[in-house]
């Protein structure tokens, strides 16, 4: 009966040993990356910060190396602290929409953000030469008007009558080889 109780022992022992398998623990390694924000709105050569955080699988923050990319325009990685990177993006002359993507190195997880970049407004126009010349033969009031009330669409009143008056007058009074318009 010894011989069973210590085999039996012995049994109880070795599956008392066995113990389940613990999860493997977080390395630390990021295993997703977030680029915020993830919708911008710009002008052609404004600029706008973005900030990449990598996670582990458990939600903490992660220390990864990040580079940054834009399909248009140009983006830098200005600084790093603390798992944050910081990239500051600077639209181009192309608009239309842009990719910014942030990837972890090395080949890491990666997101991405669209940059909508628009045309930037006009604010000045300047019109050369300020007189303009047109033969008399082409010149009807229609046409210069036309091409004055285009360029300077305020001086429409007094200056363009001005042009009118003195284009019908050359067509019949006296055919001059050009006349002279200013808008």
């Amino acid at each position: 009966m010894r011989g069973v109780v210590a085999a039996l022992g012995c049994a109880a022992i070795m599956v008392a040993c066995e113990l389940p398998t613990r999860p493997r623990q977080d390395s630390g390694a990021a295993s997703r990356l977030t680029v915020s924000p993830q919708v911008v709105s710009l002008q052609q050569n404004q600029a706008a910060d973005f900030t990449a955080i990598g996670f582990t699988t458990a939600g903490d923050t992660a220390n990864v190396a990040v580079s940054w990319s834009a399909t248009s325009g140009s983006i830098i990685d200005t600084n790093t602290s603390n798992g944050r990177h910081n990239g500051r993006y600077r639209a181009g002359a192309d608009t239309g929409n842009v990719r910014v993507v942030a990837k972890g190195n090395p080949g890491g997880p990666a997101d991405t953000a669209i940059v909508t970049v628009t045309l930037a407004p006009v604010t000045t126009v300047a019109v050369s030469p300020a007189t303009a010349s047109v033969a008399a033969a082409s010149a009807t009031p229609h046409n210069v008007l036309a091409k004055c009330l285009m360029l300077d669409p305020v001086e429409m009143g007094r200056e363009s009558k001005t042009v009118a008056r003195d284009l019908g007058n050359a067509r019949r009074v006296r055919p001059s080889p050009v006349v002279k318009a200013r808008c």
